[in-house]
């Protein structure tokens, strides 16, 4: 990577848009969009930095930066997250924080000449095409990991019948892994009801602990104390990751709690998913992080620019399977 790449600056309240330039002689510069369903942070920013630039070719600074804080499901929707996206004329879209982000470029995009890559716990449905490189992703593959965290529990003396996997009603990919997981099956969703209920304001701690213990509340309501959870990779929960632990503490108590990222902060008896990837780290340039991932996505598929606003040619997404990335 160049060393006179500027530092990414802290992000703000709209669409993260990158200029990109090819580090060899008379470069066409590149215009990249990336928007995220809650916010990305600036290790987050410095890890896809660092893969965009692993191959001495591209560099990037940010000329703007904005998220959605969550305004997914519920009244909004993916109008936020499409919002975005609309009317940026850009060579490429980066679809950050789930499903959501992942389904909502996939819909304004349809009928756009501007490719999208991906970062999203489950792959997208339909696939990528092998016919040209519209999209293309890094798939997080959370829920095959869910199996480890069960052993884990039974090294507990906890039997999978007394955890409970919790999730976000909001969040898109909601449904699948509940079918995976088994319909409610010992599973929970917040903000679940008649009509939905919108993520509560991040802004407003106050608010977002009382929606939390509401919730909290609501599943002794309905079902037994648990004996361990399992929290999926929502990006609002990660969002406000030290508040929703806080509750989760306040209602049970001290019982294990399987978390699927470093933001949480886990200490025994709670512990980080077993084989779960990383979604960024200090070591910006740790190829095993996930937006180290998306930066090298982000750079094949600008690499591939050559023709046209989009890839002839299809452009291999990357999968965690536990342990490495691969090629899917």
């Amino acid at each position: 990577m160049s060393q006179n790449r500027r530092e990414f600056i802290k992000s703000s309240t709209a669409v993260t848009l990158l200029t990109v330039s090819s580090a060899s002689a008379a470069p066409a510069t590149r215009n990249i969009a990336i928007l995220h369903s809650t916010r990305v942070s600036d290790q987050d920013l410095r890890c896809f930095q660092a893969g965009l630039g692993s191959s001495n070719i591209w560099q990037a600074s940010i000329v703007k930066a904005g998220e959605a804080f969550g305004q997914y499901g519920g009244s909004h929707g993916h109008d936020v997250l499409r919002s975005f996206i609309r009317g940026k004329h850009v060579n490429l879209i980066v679809a950050a924080g789930g499903v959501s982000s992942q389904a909502s470029a996939s819909e304004e995009l349809a009928a756009v000449q501007i490719p999208f890559i991906y970062m999203s716990g489950r792959a997208p449905n339909p696939p990528s095409s092998p016919n040209d490189g519209k999209f293309c992703g890094v798939i997080l593959n959370i829920f095959p990991q869910y199996s480890n965290a069960l052993i884990r529990f039974n090294t507990m003396g906890i039997s999978r019948g007394d955890v409970w996997l919790i999730q976000n009603y909001n969040a898109d990919m909601t449904a699948g892994e509940l079918v995976e997981w088994g319909y409610n099956n010992n599973s929970f969703r917040f903000f679940e009801s008649s009509a939905g209920t919108d993520n509560p304001d991040p802004l407003d701690d106050a608010a977002v602990g009382r929606a939390f213990d509401q919730e909290w509340i609501r599943f002794l309501r309905l079902y037994p104390r648990p004996k361990g959870l399992i929290v999926n990779p929502d990006p609002y929960f990660r969002l406000k990751a030290q508040l929703f632990k806080s509750a989760i503490k306040k209602a049970f108590g001290n019982i294990p709690v399987c978390y699927p990222f470093n933001d949480y902060s886990p200490s025994s008896p709670d512990f980080l998913l077993p084989n779960g990837p990383a979604l960024s780290s200090a070591t910006t340039t740790d190829i095993n992080n996930a937006y180290y991932q998306l930066g090298g996505r982000a750079a094949a598929v600008l690499d591939h620019l050559t023709s046209g606003p989009i890839p002839g040619i299809r452009i291999d997404s990357k999968m965690w399977n536990g342990s490495s990335w691969i090629v899917v």
